[in-house]
């Protein structure tokens, strides 16, 4: 159990209240006559990541029915403070009592037991969604707590509608995670640690993400959890947050210098903190912009209807559009991602001129970072046109044109940062422009200075807590100068220290003639340096839906129950309708294992041929189609092909086509690198396919049934099956990764689309680390998560969703069978 967050060197803020490192509760000169039962103790707790101290002898008691709000500086150790608290990390030293149970002391050390049985009463929201969501549905993944507790069916369901209702996901019940905002996903981590009616709830950063209607809901969630008695801890950099709290703890550099009632926190005083939410989070009822600030720059820039300058968009060259002051250009603009229901942007025009600072807002799931990615080149759009300086920023001749010129900054930072360390990849920019070592150091010694975050130069950026690798993010696009800034949610996470930080910087570049589009959840922090906003509706997109205040009773959610588990049902029936995707899960895995072993006996062009057939009918037979799970594997094959590459230079059979200096390049090495690729790449798409049609909790169950008999012999089945399912779960996370990150270096210069073949492979090559690191991470907080919501070794879990073989199954087995026989029958035939 280790976590890391960096430490803040800068001194604190002169007004902080300092108090002694020992204390741990607010005092008061009458004391209560009867002291509530803690629910968490920590004392003299030291927690240390390598040579660093992130937490510093520290003394805290949490008491039952308090709502506690954690706030500090960015690596100031809150979220090594909550994971402490969530029983998911242990400390170096000190003592640790949870629920009344002692999981560590000096003397004995960890108490896993311990541990494991004070998790069950308490529940854990991280401040990444993607680290907290298991399943490929978001109603199983929220029974995924429930379940591990064996809870009978009926109440899994009565829990799983109640939880979803809270949150305003109902909705979205049958949906798959991966195709929802971070918002929304931040809702569903919510609901699946509601579910469980934990009697502690930790929550790291919940509304970062969340939009004001999203964030009023969550905290309205959040108030009724703690109206019947749940004790909420809660990381914020929120002040309007933390002034619901009836005590604010202040960390600074991994030690407490307040702790106390809200009133007596400067970090809780609006003027002080300047991150106060709008008072109403009413939207336009249909796209509009707002001029919110009465002067903007002269010329073509000094528009205000919106629509109206889209209809400059016909630049015909990047020169015409750059006299006219225009930057970018969308017109009738609609998306709508592959496979996917319905559009997440319909009809958009949106125009973008010289020296402006926008801002985008709407709702989560309106398109606001899809928008963003439009205008970046990452994505195309479905229908209509975007340009950027009348050049399409999504053809190969565009993305040459604009090298440099558009720096983008995407939602999750760790998603663009993929060198050694923090200098090193700010350097990565400005190295691809073909700057000289000295102009590029000189750059990144800047950069940091100007964003504050100098002292971590050194560092790995996967060493930095989530504040932190957003400035470095930020860094790294800064340092190549360029045009246009692209950011999306740039100030969430960060404290308000590191908000001003960035805004006044985002403000300067302005002065200076920077262009700047900034997606925001938060407008008023914007409101003084903004020129105008542009709001998204989520009528426009049809994905996101308005959240009701209506109060939720008991009796209501209870008397809406079996009507919304009617229509849940009756969708599953009318979507499950195909063979694969009504396979028993047990089936399902023996048949990929099956199929995945017949592949490595293709050796011939005419197997390959027939494994496809056998392949591409598996994947029609599924819910997900073949397109849709073609889409999820197509970054893994540039990996797959990369590898196979390889293939080419170890071959010394054959005959010699040609030679890479003194290296021959035979035939037979090219047909092996050929056979290799398309090999594992069917490989690939088999475990796609899997996971399509089963959720990840419905594959680790049938894994581990169909293990069973081996725990007679020791053989650990549960972990076995928990790192199997995993291993599937993230071909997909593997793949997205993959394509976020290479997007993210083709925006800084290294592009694997372009350039020479040795420039292509070489900047291939290079995300190859980044990925399989990231998907490393993603496994551990998923691990993490799990554990959190009880999944543990040899409990007894309750399905909430059975299956058992059935005429499908059969058909599956005889199809196969036919499949592997003619893979087999085929080199004696031909």
């Amino acid at each position: 159990m280790t976590t890391s967050e960096a430490n803040d060197t800068t001194p604190p803020p002169q007004n902080a209240t300092t108090v002694p490192a020992t204390t741990s509760t607010a005092t008061s000169s009458a004391q209560p006559a009867a002291q509530p039962t803690a629910v968490a103790c920590l004392r003299n707790v030291t927690f240390r990541h390598g040579t660093r101290t992130v937490l510093d002898n520290l003394d805290v008691t949490i008491h039952d029915g308090e709502w506690v709000a954690i706030m500090g500086t960015n690596g100031s150790g809150k979220t090594t403070l909550s994971r402490l608290l969530s029983g998911l990390a242990a400390p170096d030293d000190g003592s640790v009592q949870l629920m009344g149970l002692d999981c560590f002391t000096p003397v004995s050390g960890v108490n896993l037991d311990a541990y494991r049985a004070a998790r069950r009463d308490i529940g854990l929201v991280q401040q990444n969604p993607e680290d907290q969501i298991v399943t490929t549905v978001v109603e199983d993944d929220v029974a995924f707590g429930p379940e591990n507790h064996g809870l009978p069916v009926r109440t899994i369901s009565e829990r799983v509608h109640d939880a979803l209702a809270r949150t305003g996901m109902e909705g979205e019940a049958l949906s798959d995670p991966d195709d929802l905002s971070g918002g929304q996903q931040q809702r569903v981590a919510i609901a699946g640690t509601l579910a469980l009616h934990p009697r502690m709830l930790v929550l790291d950063e919940p509304t970062a993400m969340l939009d004001p209607q999203g964030r009023a809901e969550t905290l309205r969630t959040m108030k009724m959890a703690h109206d019947h008695g749940t004790t909420i801890v809660q990381v914020t950099h929120i002040a309007s947050e933390a002034r619901l709290a009836s005590r604010v703890i202040e960390l600074y550099n991994g030690s407490i210098i307040y702790d106390g009632p809200a009133e007596g926190c400067d970090l809780c005083k609006p003027a002080a903190a300047q991150v106060s939410v709008p008072a109403s989070d009413a939207a336009p009822a249909s796209m509009r912009s707002t001029d919110t600030t009465p002067s903007l720059p002269a010329g073509p820039s000094a528009q205000t209807a919106m629509p109206s300058t889209s209809a400059s968009c016909d630049a015909p060259s990047c020169d015409d559009a750059s006299q006219r002051g225009i930057v970018f250009a969308v017109k009738n603009v609609s998306f709508r991602y592959p496979n996917a229901d319905a559009f997440t942007l319909r009809n958009v025009d949106f125009t973008v001129t010289q020296g402006e600072f926008v801002t985008i807002t709407g709702s989560n799931g309106s398109g606001k970072s899809t928008l963003l990615s439009l205008l970046s080149g990452i994505n195309k759009p479905t229908q209509g046109t975007v340009r950027a300086w009348g050049c399409d920023p999504h053809s190969h001749k565009g993305k040459r044109q604009l090298l440099g010129r558009i720096g983008y900054v995407m939602q999750m930072p760790e998603r663009q940062l993929f060198e050694t360390t923090v200098a090193q990849d700010v350097a990565f920019g400005p190295t691809n422009l073909g700057l000289n070592s000295a102009l590029v150091n000189q750059r990144v010694h800047d950069t940091l200075e100007t964003v504050g975050i100098s002292k971590l130069a050194d560092r790995s950026p996967w060493e930095l807590s989530g504040g932190q690798k957003r400035l470095a993010a930020i860094a790294g696009v800064l340092s190549m100068d360029p045009d246009v800034l692209l950011l999306d949610e740039p100030t969430a996470g960060l404290d308000a220290r590191a908000c001003h930080r960035i805004i006044g910087l985002l403000d300067g570049l302005h002065r200076r003639g920077v262009t700047i589009v900034v997606v925001t959840h938060d407008p008023d922090r914007f409101r003084t340096v903004a020129t105008r906003t542009f709001h998204l509706d989520a009528a426009s997109s049809k994905i996101a839906r308005n959240i009701s205040n209506t109060d939720l009773s008991q009796t209501t959610a209870q008397s809406e129950h079996k009507q919304y588990k009617q229509q849940q049902h009756g969708k599953r029936r009318r979507n499950a309708h195909r063979l694969v995707s009504r396979m028993d899960t047990r089936v399902l895995e023996i048949v990929c294992i099956i199929m995945m072993a017949g592949m490595f006996t293709v050796t011939s062009p005419l197997q390959l041929a027939w494994a496809f057939i056998g392949v591409l009918t598996a994947m029609c037979l599924t819910d997900a189609g073949a397109r849709r799970i073609m889409a999820s594997c197509k970054s893994l094959f540039v990996i797959i092909l990369v590898l196979g590459f390889f293939n080419v230079f170890f071959v010394r059979t054959g005959s010699a086509i040609c030679h890479i200096g003194t290296v021959p390049i035979t035939d037979e090495g090219l047909r092996n690198a050929v056979l290799y690729s398309l090999r594992f790449a069917l490989v690939i798409v088999i475990g796609a396919t899997a996971v399509s049609a089963a959720s990840t909790t419905r594959l680790t169950d049938a894994t581990e049934s169909l293990l069973s008999p081996l725990a007679r012999i020791g053989v650990p089945i549960h972990e076995c099956a928990l790192i199997m399912t995993l291993a599937i779960r993230f071909l997909p996370i593997i793949s997205r990764e993959f394509t976020q990150l290479a997007h993210a270096q083709a925006s800084r210069g290294g592009n694997i689309s372009t350039g020479s073949p040795s420039k292509r492979l070489k900047a291939a090559v290079s995300l190859l680390v980044p990925v399989f690191a990231l998907a490393l991470r993603h496994a551990e907080h998923v691990g993490t998560a799990m554990e959190s919501r009880g999944y543990e070794s040899g409990i007894v879990r309750t399905h909430w969703h059975q299956s058992h073989p059935g005429a499908a199954d059969m058909c599956a087995c005889i199809g196969v069978a036919l499949w592997l026989a003619g893979l087999i029958a085929i080199p004696q035939l031909w």
